[in-house]
C-alpha cells in the first residue's frame, strides 16, 4: 500500500512540474528566483546529511527532506530542458529522471508513510536502533532497514554509524535486534533464523561503526 501510495504522489509531483515548464516562460523573474533558491537549498541540505550521515531526530522532517530534494532534482531538469534543441535536452532530462523509479529510491520516498511503522530500541550511551517495515508487493519482497544512531545529546540531531537491509526471506526480520559492544565502537546485529531453520542460518555478527 506504502509503495503505490508513494508511486502515485511521485506522478502527481512529475506531472506538476511538467505543468510548471509549460508555464514557466510566462512566470516572474521573482518567481524564478525564489523557486531556484529552494530548489538549490534542498538539494544542498540533503547532500550534506547523506555525506555527513548527521540528520534531524525527526523522522517526518528527515522524509519531507528527501521528497524536497527529489522534487528540486525533477526541477532542475524541467529547467535544462528549456535549453536548446529543446528535442535533446528533453530525451537527456527523461534518462536522467529513470533512477528515480529504482528501488532503493522508491523505498526511501515511502518513509513518509511509514513514520508510524518505525521501532526504535535504546542501545545506552546515546545509541539506538530504527527498525523500519516496507513492503515492496509488486516485487513480492518484505523486510526491514536497520539502522543504528548515534543521538547528539544537547540538539535534535543524530548521526548514522551503521545500517543494513533485511529481507524476510533472509531471517525473522521483525525479531532483529542490536547489542552495543564493549567499547561503544561496534554492534552485535542478530536476526533470528527462520522457523523450520537451523539456528546457524539466521544473520548475526559484529559490526563496527562508520
Amino acid at each position: 500500500m506504502h509503495l503505490l501510495l508513494t508511486l502515485a504522489v511521485l506522478a502527481l509531483l512529475t506531472a506538476a512540474i511538467v505543468v510548471l515548464r509549460l508555464f514557466w516562460t510566462s512566470l516572474g523573474r521573482g518567481v524564478h528566483r525564489v523557486l531556484l533558491v529552494a530548489a538549490f537549498a534542498a538539494i544542498l541540505f540533503y547532500g550534506l546529511t547523506k555525506a555527513s550521515n548527521w540528520s534531524t531526530t525527526s523522522e517526518l522532517f528527515n522524509a519531507l527532506l528527501t521528497w524536497s530534494a527529489l522534487a528540486s532534482y525533477e526541477f532542475f531538469l524541467m529547467l535544462f530542458t528549456t535549453l536548446r534543441p529543446r528535442k535533446f535536452t528533453s530525451i537527456i532530462a527523461i534518462v536522467l529522471a529513470l533512477p528515480l523509479l529504482s528501488t532503493s529510491v522508491v523505498l526511501e520516498l515511502t518513509y513518509l508513510f511509514r513514520t508510524k511503522q518505525i521501532t526504535i530500541a535504546d542501545l545506552g550511551y546515546k545509541f539506538y536502533s530504527d527498525k523500519i517495515y516496507w513492503d515492496a508487493k509488486p516485487s513480492q519482497s518484505s523486510g526491514i532497514d536497520f539502522i543504528i544512531y548515534y543521538r547528539s545529546g544537547f540538539l535534535p540531531l543524530r548521526r548514522r554509524v551503521q545500517g543494513a537491509r533485511l529481507y524476510d526471506t533472509q531471517c525473522i526480520t521483525r525479531e532483529t535486534y542490536a547489542v552495543l559492544q564493549p567499547g561503544h565502537n561496534s554492534v552485535l546485529v542478530v536476526c533470528p533464523a527462520l522457523p523450520g531453520q537451523p539456528a546457524e542460518t539466521g544473520r548475526h555478527a559484529v559490526v563496527p561503526f562508520y
